[in-house]
């Protein structure tokens, strides 16, 4: 029974903190889908179907191990569209970067 007792009071102490800031980014972001969303440039979007929901304000001034965040959209575009022209049927994509958004963009099987 104590243990029991103590395990209602421990988990609320060590995980309540967590779970709260869980809830807010969770509201924040569902208010921010609500009310900015409509509202957002264009030209910030991805051209991908798959993507289409990845937004890098113009406002960010992170800056990755390749260039500011803020150009992400434009880069990545860039090379979307590149692709887009060149591919062909059968053809895979792969990058030297840590991560290859292209084939999960362009709907392609996993680079070799």
């Amino acid at each position: 029974m104590a243990y029991t007792v103590a395990l209602l009071l421990i988990i609320p102490l060590i995980a309540g903190p967590t779970l709260l800031r869980d809830a807010a980014s969770f509201g924040y972001s569902s208010l921010w889908h609500l009310r900015e969303r409509p509202h957002y440039d264009a030209s910030r979007r991805l051209h991908s179907e798959q993507l289409q929901d990845f937004y890098v304000p113009a406002s960010v001034t992170h800056i990755t191990s390749y260039w500011p965040a803020r150009d992400h959209p434009a880069n990545i575009n860039d090379g979307i569209d590149l692709l887009r022209r060149h591919l062909q049927a059968g053809d895979r994509v792969t990058t030297i970067a840590y991560t290859n958004p292209f084939t999960f963009a362009l709907g392609l099987a996993a680079g070799a």
